[in-house]
């Protein structure tokens, strides 16, 4: 007796199947969810800037942080441009490249090329700039036969700052050696000079004579005074080191300076603690650091005719910080990372030797201070 194969069973395995497919589609499906809900939690709250362009450089995504780093919201920043949010010279780096990485991928050996990292500056919404390290790869996309580029821009102004700062630093330490060396040889044959100029003028010469060696010695001082600056600015001097309240001190220079600047028509704002903020230093010469950049203030308002300085102090748990600003025109940007250089001066001859500003790098470095310049204009 013959039998044949219940059709049921058949079916019932292929129900089976069917459900053991779609339980792994769902399980795929899931990982698939959880794996894109892990990276973009991760893009949306890192601090470095991802963002997407497709084959047309278009931007197809933008983290979020965008807005911290730019100003600008993720809508604003998907519709710009590259040339909406790079600077001229950067834009022209960044389209070189990506125009090299799309000549690489009418290779078809070269899928997936190695990352570039580019250094690059960025335009805000408040009209400053950034500067930026930016990680540059491309991708192939197999399902759409396409490509893209991915970008983590990182925003690194600070860094650039601190290590310019350091730069500078470092060169003005060597500068500061080479001057110490050279103000002491000078130093010796000024002080023959002073001496015997004064013994010769105490002696029984014409009255002529007289008058000329009072040129020399007076000389001779002018130039002692710029190897005494030399000197300030290379070792610091460190004489009588002191508790002392730099709100007093600098109220005493205010005072002094108070004429000359009603006199040129120059408004002094100030904004000081009532409490006392103490430092551990010399007096005397903290009143010549203030001294120096005061007149600097007041020379670069006299162009003006006149302007306001604003003058404030603000006192953490390690530090005290003063603030001296002019409203004038401010420093050029060539100018301003050499203004704490022995000899460097925009003033005609024989306004300034250039030693004002590098006497007070000295003075505030030997103190343990910072000292630094900002052009805001």
């Amino acid at each position: 007796m013959s039998r044949t194969k219940s059709p049921s069973v058949g079916k019932k395995d292929a129900d089976i199947d069917i459900l053991e497919k779609m339980s792994l589609w769902e399980s795929i499906e899931k990982k698939y969810i959880s794996s894109e809900r892990r990276y973009r939690l991760l893009a949306e709250n890192i601090t470095d800037v991802i963002w997407t362009l497709d084959s047309e450089l278009t931007f197809s995504y933008i983290s979020p942080s965008v807005f911290t780093m730019r100003g600008y919201s993720v809508e604003e920043a998907m519709m710009q441009s590259l040339d909406d949010a790079f600077t001229p010279s950067s834009v022209l780096v960044i389209k070189k490249v990506l125009q090299e990485e799309m000549d690489f991928h009418q290779n078809p050996e070269i899928k997936n090329a190695p990352g570039k990292i580019l250094e690059l500056d960025q335009l805000c919404k408040n009209g400053s700039i950034i500067n930026t390290e930016t990680r540059l790869t491309r991708f192939y996309n197999d399902e759409t036969d396409d490509f893209g580029f991915i970008g983590v821009t990182r925003d690194v102004t600070e860094r650039k700052r601190i290590a310019e700062q350091l730069k500078q630093s470092d060169l003005l330490a060597s500068l500061g050696k080479m001057t110490a060396g050279i103000a002491h040889e000078v130093n010796n044959p000024l002080g023959s000079i002073l001496l015997f100029s004064e013994m010769l003028t105490k002696s029984h010469v014409s009255s002529d004579m007289k008058k000329d060696l009072s040129v020399i010695h007076d000389e001779a001082k002018r130039a002692a005074k710029v190897m005494s600056d030399l000197l300030t600015y290379s070792l610091g001097c460190k004489n009588k080191v002191e508790r002392v309240d730099i709100i007093s001190i600098l109220n005493k220079v205010l005072d002094m300076r108070l004429y000359a600047e009603t006199v040129r028509n120059i408004n002094v704002s100030i904004r000081l603690s009532d409490d006392p903020a103490y430092v551990y230093g010399d007096s005397s010469q903290l009143i010549q650091v203030f001294m120096n950049i005061l007149l600097n203030a007041e020379e670069a308002l006299e162009e003006n005719n006149g302007g306001t300085i604003n003058i404030s102090i603000v006192k953490t748990q390690e530090w005290v910080k003063v603030s001296i600003a002019d409203d004038g025109l401010g420093i050029p940007k060539e100018n301003l990372s050499q203004i704490f250089y022995p000899f460097f001066s925009t003033k005609r001859i024989g306004q300034g030797a250039g030693l004002g500003l590098s006497s007070c790098y000295g003075i505030v470095t030997s103190h343990g201070g910072l000292i630094r310049a900002e052009n805001n204009a």
